[in-house]
């Protein structure tokens, strides 16, 4: 049964979150959406603007057709627990593979990488901007995440 499950990671541990996405076989770049806290971004149109003069404070992912083992997997891996094994026999810190210290510390403390499983009646999209909709920085309830603005037409 597929899961749909949405992910977050701070700007400053996307690296590491992506070299353990590659390490678990999801490729090179899991985490490829652009959010920041800064509220100018909400309704910052950058092709008229130009490039939005914010920070990226956050990257999402969102997978519709993970397994739901897979979504598990991620949802240990948020809270600290990194698999022992990874996909054809490799090994953490091995052949190019991220080390176990760094892939920790990537994602501990708690907060780093957050993880959500929605249910299978929901598609991965609505659940992810639902997610980024509601989300709110742990040690400011008044931070909220925006989709960074980027230019289509430029």
């Amino acid at each position: 049964m597929n899961t749909p499950t949405v992910m977050l990671v701070t700007a400053a541990s996307k690296v590491a979150a992506d070299a353990i996405g590659a390490a678990l076989g999801y490729g090179p770049e899991s985490f490829n959406v652009r959010l920041t806290t800064d509220p100018a971004a909400n309704g910052y149109d950058a092709d008229v603007l130009g490039p939005f003069p914010g920070v990226v404070t956050h990257y999402g992912a969102m997978f519709s057709v993970l397994e739901k083992p897979d979504a598990d997997e991620w949802l240990s891996i948020s809270n600290g627990f990194l698999p022992a094994t990874l996909p054809g026999g490799r090994e953490w810190g091995e052949g190019g593979v991220i080390s176990y210290a760094d892939a920790l510390a990537a994602v501990t403390p708690a907060g780093k990488l957050q993880v959500w499983e929605g249910s299978d009646s929901v598609d991965a999209y609505s659940t992810f901007w639902g997610i980024v909709a509601g989300w709110r920085d742990p040690s400011d309830s008044e931070k909220r995440l925006y989709n960074y603005p980027m230019a289509i037409f430029g």
